[in-house]
């Protein structure tokens, strides 16, 4: 199946929670200690959607990874976590740019 790269929508909040909880949850790489919850994540993307783009790496109807715009600076209720995008995806990314 191809892969696409795709704005995300709060309907793909669980999706993104399952890629998101174990990163709290068992790594150090998150500031979050707390993992968020379906409501609070689909808050997120919407807010975060007013003013930048958040992406999601889907094949089929799965998201696959989620790129938030943490990068592009200081967004309110934007993800404190950064962490790798699949390499698959980065692929993807840089193609449709």
């Amino acid at each position: 199946m191809a892969q696409t790269i795709r704005f995300a929508a709060e309907t793909a909040a669980i999706q993104i929670l399952d890629i998101y909880v174990p990163v709290v949850a068992n790594t150090a790489i998150s500031f979050e200690e707390v993992p968020l919850t379906r409501p609070e994540m689909a808050g997120r993307i919407r807010s975060t959607l007013e003013r930048y783009p958040w992406l999601a790496c889907k094949e089929a109807e799965c998201v696959l990874d989620s790129a938030p715009p943490a990068a592009q600076g200081p967004v309110p209720d934007a993800p404190k976590s950064l962490r790798e995008v699949s390499p698959a995806c980065v692929a993807l990314m840089a193609s449709t740019v």
